[in-house]
């Protein structure tokens, strides 16, 4: 029993490392490197259409983007 938990371990590991080896190459290839790639991701624009309040059908419904539908047509 204790070979299967080292080898999930192990499998796990090596996870990881691939991630984190992934995420520094991938940064590598992008112009500027991680300062840009923060800092236009720190704008704002993104998270701004963002709305998941649901506080009157009316308005709700009003509002062109919100996170329900977008979540809705994902699943559907």
């Amino acid at each position: 029993m204790t070979a299967v938990i080292w080898t999930d371990v192990v499998q796990m590991c090596l996870y990881v490392f691939g991630a984190v080896l992934s995420l520094i190459v991938i940064l590598g290839k992008i112009p500027g490197g991680w300062p840009h790639a923060s800092g236009r991701g720190g704008s704002g624009a993104q998270v701004r259409d963002l709305r998941l309040s649901l506080r009157s059908t009316m308005e709700f419904l009003a509002r062109p983007y919100t996170f329900w539908p977008e979540l809705w047509a994902l699943l559907s």
